[in-house]
């Protein structure tokens, strides 16, 4: 397992000439059971999720206690606010390559997925910890079991 806090989230609004399906299959290649490159559509109210939604699916990641298999999944599942994982996709999931949100456990899968899709960096997101939606996202995991 990576150890926590050797790596560092981060999140980003950008633009990319590569197909939504592409964007989707480079994350899918760049992501393993411990790291993540999550493709999201953008919006502020996600990206107040997103520090939350990680630290609550890392919690779960490192207690074996995920409902999905992979960290990727788990964070959507948080971030989204439902533990169906569909449902996720339709809330939260990236609907453009012209301007989408990645967000992943380090630096260096950041790095590989905006090279190997040719994206741009709109905007680097500030990752907060506020504790009203850190609640909320907490909650989404107890009240769908």
């Amino acid at each position: 397992m990576a150890g926590f806090g050797k790596e560092r989230p981060v999140a980003a609004l950008m633009s990319s000439e590569s197909t939504l399906e592409g964007l989707l299959s480079v994350a899918l290649s760049i992501s393993r059971k411990d790291g993540f490159v999550l493709i999201l559509r953008e919006g502020d109210e996600l990206e107040g999720r997103l520090l939350p939604a990680y630290l609550n699916a890392h919690v779960r990641y490192a207690e074996n206690g995920m409902r999905s298999g992979s960290l990727q999944k788990e964070v959507l599942l948080f971030v989204s606010g439902t533990m169906n994982i569909a449902n996720a996709i339709k809330l939260c999931g990236a609907v453009s390559n012209k301007r989408f949100m990645a967000f992943t456990n380090d630096q260096i899968n950041m790095k590989k997925f905006v090279k190997e899709t040719n994206s741009k960096v709109l905007k680097e997101c500030i990752l907060v910890l506020d504790n009203k939606v850190s609640t909320e996202v907490a909650l989404a995991g107890l009240q769908e079991s």
